[in-house]
């Protein structure tokens, strides 16, 4: 293993060991609880379902936006030091894709986003929100801009509906193109020296936010510098049909630096990156059971997602107001002290609860248990320190514990 991957005082096997007891996110599709309907088992394969499972020998599956991934390929903890030390593929084609296109198609999208899309260059991606009247976050993605008239928009959620709702009077169109779409995240420290390599130099020195037309065994690929998999990392759109060839023949030409990563190590990296996914992290007006508990951008931390110069757009006014009040929760990172992997959800500043972590994780690289919370913003400034009443798993028992924690920057690592 990489040294790159653990602290000199903390050993390679007891990294192993940790990632073992790693609580990773996931959604297990074939041993559902007794109480589960079985429509509601049902997910769909991605394009590259095929593909994956003949890679996958842990043969441990989760649901995913709707859509069969794998939980692990081999092991965690090879997965997780290939997107530290060298390159990995993961398949992503699980998000929601929608394309919109005609003559008002900006003006339509200028309307639905809060941030202002006529600064959005052609083959430029940004990161934007689309909010209800009262400021609430309805969903979040990545905006592409494909030509002057025609944009991608990826979500997690099905939003298809608000969309429509909200194109109504605009000369656009609006269409759900996530069955004809594949989408494969190429991360990694050695991910640009592949991509120079299968791609081309423009593709290796492309700047994060932009993306660039590309060929692969005669099919056209989209490579765009976005992602949450790391500031190096790559995702390269693919008719579906087409996806299977481009997956493999980047692992078979690169097999000594690649692997594919399951969902267990993705999600432990975005969480080392710091990045909130939608309806984990927090929850969108729609799907909130308690109003209150849905999130404006401000509360993210993603103000800078929010032009409130540009023009009229779905929630603004409120926005306005929300930014002059400010946030009252604030989505935060946390590091927590403790050697070994823990489970929490309160966090408490003193004796006092501030709020409540929703990603948690053990992160090798950073020997500690990170996580990201939402807490009341009044505590950030509070003399009194956090922390959490962590549950410690061993071979036979759990021991409770209270364990120190602080405010990180993000990205963690």
């Amino acid at each position: 293993m990489s040294n790159i991957l653990v602290r000199p005082d903390f050993e390679n096997e007891h990294r192993n060991e940790a990632l073992e007891k790693y609580d990773a996110p996931r959604a297990d599709l074939f041993e559902a609880g007794r109480d589960v309907l079985p429509f509601e088992m049902q997910a769909e394969p991605t394009c590259l379902h095929s593909f994956a499972a003949m890679s996958c020998r842990t043969n441990e599956w989760a649901s995913w936006n709707g859509y069969t991934t794998p939980q692990t390929y081999v092991s965690l903890a090879s997965e997780y030091e290939a997107l530290h030390a060298q390159a990995a593929l993961a398949d992503m084609s699980w998000l929601t894709k929608y394309r919109i296109s005609g003559p008002q198609a900006e003006e339509f999208l200028q309307k639905l986003v809060t941030r202002n899309v006529t600064a959005l260059p052609v083959h430029g991606a940004a990161r934007v929100f689309f909010c209800d009247m009262g400021g609430k976050i309805v969903g979040e993605g990545v905006l592409f801009r494909l030509e002057e008239e025609d944009y991608r928009l990826t979500v997690e959620g099905n939003h298809l509906d608000w969309l429509d709702a909200t194109a109504e009077g605009f000369n656009c169109a609006v269409e759900d193109i996530s069955g004809t779409l594949g989408c494969i995240a190429l991360s990694g420290p050695q991910a640009a020296s592949i991509a120079r390599q299968r791609f081309g130099d423009a593709v290796a020195g492309l700047p994060a936010g932009r993306a660039l037309w590309a060929e692969l065994h005669a099919a056209p690929v989209y490579i765009s510098r976005t992602g949450s998999l790391g500031q190096e990392g790559f995702e390269i759109w693919v008719d579906a049909e087409d996806a299977p060839v481009i997956w493999g023949s980047l692992l078979r030409h690169h097999k000594e630096m690649l692997r594919p990563a399951g969902l267990a190590a993705c999600e432990l990296r975005r969480l080392e990156r710091g990045i909130a996914r939608f309806g984990r992290d927090y929850f969108g007006a729609e799907c909130a059971v308690d109003p209150d508990a849905a999130r404006t951008p401000y509360e993210l931390g993603a103000g800078a997602c929010v032009d409130l110069e540009k023009g009229p757009f779905n929630g603004r006014a409120a926005l306005a107001k929300a930014k002059e009040k400010g946030a009252q929760w604030s989505l935060v990172a946390l590091e927590v002290s403790g050697g070994e992997p823990a489970r929490f959800a309160a966090v408490y500043c003193g004796d006092d609860r501030a709020g409540s972590a929703t990603s948690i994780g053990w992160s090798p690289v950073l020997c500690a248990n990170i996580a990201l919370a939402t807490i009341r913003t009044e505590t950030l400034a509070a003399d009194e320190g956090f922390n959490v009443h962590a549950e410690i798993p061993g071979e036979v028992t759990v021991r409770r514990a209270r364990l120190p924690a602080k405010i990180a920057r993000r990205p963690l690592f």
